[in-house]
């Protein structure tokens, strides 16, 4: 109770006249105030040890790059970089270094090696020093695997595995107590973070590392993958199956590694948790040398750097727009891995507890003669062509601005500045200016839409005649592409976009990280080497043009999502309805794989979660709903992106009529829809794909924005319906659509404020897969 929000510990209150309780005469009115503001003094002084403690930030950081006991080639790279990375991320969000724990290899400065011990120790430290309301930051980063199943978590662990980290002193697998020694297992951690969580702290645990999953790669990739494959470990292949117990359980890829609180009890008034996890359990997550292009790039986990770079470049999100925006990172760069993301409510809270002053990021200008650099880049989500306006001072009003500049050149922390042109016209000098530090503050971000594509290997000498031909037909369009597609042609060691392939008289398009699968669901699209040089070159173009815009039009979701203008319009429900596969006759299931699906009996339906990607089926149906959360109307599209880069629009059908507009606090509800697998052979076997949506701000007084003109198949460009000259948004899709400039700017769009505060887009992922 607030004893200063109660008339009933009044003095003298039961004395008042009656109907003065809440009429206090003038006589009274100075001695009553005088008398309440001694107590509220008094009460202040006596609280103040409580109500004066601020939030205190505690941090552990785990990084393990040599191994002691193991072989020289399971060494990993990354970590000795990611741990002074996050650290300093969290010195410039107010950590203080007298509170991390730093237990890494390699890195100046750390507090002790990551030995098993040590890990347990520091933790058990948190426990035991932290407070209500203190905030936690934990980070691992180093390899995982699995070990047969403890007999402390056999209940909760249906497959049988445990999910294990490896500290710097793992040893090998000890038949007699049946466990790896010196790993740090999932319940172990689990335990650990509840009895921090007990004591009333907030937790923010990431996990950079992955425990089981294989991957065949089409040809070399400067990375490894942060895990290790059990039989390593010593541990015996048949010790999976005895420890399931004959239970012959599944993984399930959607389950967290780590099972919060599985034996330790939860206390009602626990703190809250947020746990990020670099891949699902079947999956790897690697090491590799980042930011892409930069020629000083180090290694790095993929995990740890994309999440430093979002929180780097967008101070004031909740733990689920930085989910959101890792996933729309991830989906641009055709990542295999899938990041998980636990916290339920708690993912909308602001991260790191407080949400920083709402205003542009600006970073330090340093002026050197004639030259101007940022102290920011490609780690702040820089890149060439963004604007930055120039002041004096942090947080200057816009009557003190300098000058603008463009950024001509990124490296991964810093920038080069060139000056350009006020709207009046006028161009700042650098030489004329007294003080050599100002401040730059980001206006307009730059969009990239060049395609980085590193070339095939030369076929063997035994080679094919098609892939003699594949070869000289890319070879000649590498040299001499066409200025609309905006390819840029790198090495395989300056981390392409795409890779290309050329082996059994087919040329493949690989990911960045190289996977290759060859056949079944999900396989790396292909085309043959048949008909003629001009006839492939055509084939090879319509190929390459139809990757790039679908990966420009995630790109354009990676870098708005989160930005600090860019505020969600949308709620997205997906429910699916999956087919009951057990038990289908034989009838069922050929039509189940040539795609045809009525008739099919149906299992219990569930909601699709936008921070997991499940797995889903042939013949399951998705259906949806959309709410507007705004107060103001908002132009939908929705469009369906397959796994071979196709896009076709769900959402408004114009054919029927349909509206894409919803009104202020309204909702669609879209007509649901099947998934469809053709079987191996087939023309679609399915693999990553789903539903990019786009919501503009409706514009008074003109018709429904629509956007499907970015379907692939051959759809006019003047569809929408809202096409207009001088419409930004519509401008900037279009040139994603491949209607280019010329010239420097060919490979990069801008991305106006204005564009992002008005738009919202979202994805929802999944896998489908022929079951």
């Amino acid at each position: 109770m607030c004893v200063l929000c109660d008339w009933s510990w009044f003095p003298e209150r039961d004395h008042l006249p009656s109907g003065d309780t809440d009429r206090l005469g003038s006589h009274h009115l100075f001695r009553y105030l005088a008398w309440g503001l001694g107590l509220l003094f008094f009460w202040v002084a006596l609280l103040s040890p409580v109500l004066g403690q601020a939030q205190e930030n505690y941090a552990l950081l785990v990084g393990v790059s040599n191994y002691r006991n193991l072989d020289a080639a399971y060494t990993l790279n990354g970590p000795v970089n990611d741990i002074p990375l996050i650290r300093d991320l969290l010195l410039q969000r107010g950590f203080a270094r007298e509170r991390m724990t730093l237990l890494a290899d390699g890195v100046e400065g750390a507090d002790a090696l990551p030995t098993r011990q040590a890990i347990l120790d520091a933790l058990e430290r948190l426990a035991r020093t932290v407070g209500r309301g203190d905030y936690v930051y934990l980070h691992f980063g180093g390899h995982g695997s699995q070990s047969p199943v403890s007999a402390a978590s056999a209940a909760q662990e249906a497959d049988g595995r445990d999910e294990i980290f490896l500290p710097i002193d793992v040893g090998s697998w000890d038949d007699e107590v049946g466990e790896v020694e010196g790993s740090l297992r999932d319940d172990e951690v689990a335990d650990r973070l509840t009895a921090i969580r007990n004591r009333g702290a907030f937790v923010w645990a990431v996990f950079d590392a992955c425990h089981s999953g294989t991957m065949t790669r089409g040809s070399p990739v400067e990375e490894k993958d942060r895990r290790l494959d059990p039989l390593v470990l010593g541990v015996p292949e048949g010790a999976f199956a005895k420890s399931r117990g004959g239970r012959g359980g599944e993984e399930d890829p959607g389950v967290s590694p780590l099972q919060e609180g599985e034996s330790l009890p939860l206390a009602a008034d626990a703190g809250g948790v947020v746990t990020f996890f670099a891949a699902q359990s079947t999956e790897t997550t690697p090491d590799r040398r980042l930011p892409d292009g930069d020629p000083e790039r180090r290694p790095h986990g993929l995990f740890s750097f994309t999440l430093a770079k979002v929180l780097n470049g967008n101070p004031g999100m909740t733990y689920r727009l930085v989910a959101q925006r890792i996933l729309h990172e991830y989906a641009a760069n055709r990542e295999s891995a899938t990041p998980l993301f636990g916290g339920g409510k708690y993912l909308d809270a602001p991260v790191f507890g407080s949400r920083p002053e709402a205003r542009k990021p600006e970073w330090r200008v340093v002026r050197q003669g004639e030259g101007l650099t940022l102290k920011a880049g490609s780690m702040h989500q820089i890149g060439e062509g963004s604007l930055i306006a120039l002041f004096p001072k942090p947080g200057a009003a816009e009557k003190e601005l300098l000058g603008h500049a463009r950024v001509a050149s990124v490296r991964m922390s810093e920038s080069e500045l060139v000056p350009v042109a006020r709207g009046d016209g006028s161009v700042l000098d650098p030489g004329q200016l007294t003080a050599t530090l100002l401040h730059g503050r980001l206006l307009e971000r730059s969009l990239s839409l060049g395609l980085r594509v590193s070339p095939p290997q030369s076929p063997g000498v035994e080679g094919k005649k098609a892939d003699h031909l594949l070869d000289e037909v890319v070879a000649g369009l590498l040299r001499d592409p066409p200025t609309a597609l905006r390819l840029q042609r790198v090495s395989p060691e300056e981390g392409p976009d795409l890779r290309l392939l050329i082996r059994e008289g087919r040329l493949w398009f690989l990911p960045p990280n190289a996977e290759l699968v060859t056949g079944g669901a999900g396989r790396t699209p292909s085309i043959l080497g048949q008909g003629s040089t001009v006839e492939l070159r055509e084939k090879v173009v319509a190929s390459l043009t139809r990757i790039a815009k679908v990966t420009n039009l995630l790109r354009l979701g990676e870098h708005m999502v989160g930005q600090e203008e860019y505020r969600q319009r949308l709620r997205v429900r997906g429910r699916v309805t999956p087919v009951q596969r057990e038990g289908l006759g034989q009838a069922a299931l050929a039509a189940l794989q040539q795609g045809r699906c009525p008739g099919l009996p149906r299992g219990e339906p569930f909601e699709i979660d936008p921070l997991r990607i499940p797995r889903l089926g042939g013949c399951d149906r998705v259906d949806l709903v959309v709410e507007n959360v705004t107060e103001a109307p908002v132009d939908l599209t929705i469009l369906f992106v397959d796994a071979e880069f196709g896009i076709a629009p769900l959402f408004p059908d114009n054919s029927q009529g349909d509206l894409g507009r919803i009104e202020a606090k309204g909702q669609k509800k879209i007509p649901g829809f099947e998934l469809h697998t053709t079987g191996e052979g087939g023309d679609h076997s399915g693999g990553r794909e789903g539903l990019l949506f786009l919501a503009v701000e409706a514009e008074p007084g003109m018709a429904a924005a629509d956007f499907t003109f970015l379907a692939q198949e051959s759809l006019p460009k003047e569809r929408g319906g809202s096409a207009r000259d001088g419409n930004e948004l519509t401008s900037l899709l279009s040139t994603i659509g491949f209607v280019s400039p010329g010239g420097a700017e060919r490979f990069r769009s801008r991305l106006p404020a204005p564009v992002v505060d008005r738009t919202d887009m979202q994805i929802l992922r999944w896998d489908t897969v022929i079951r």
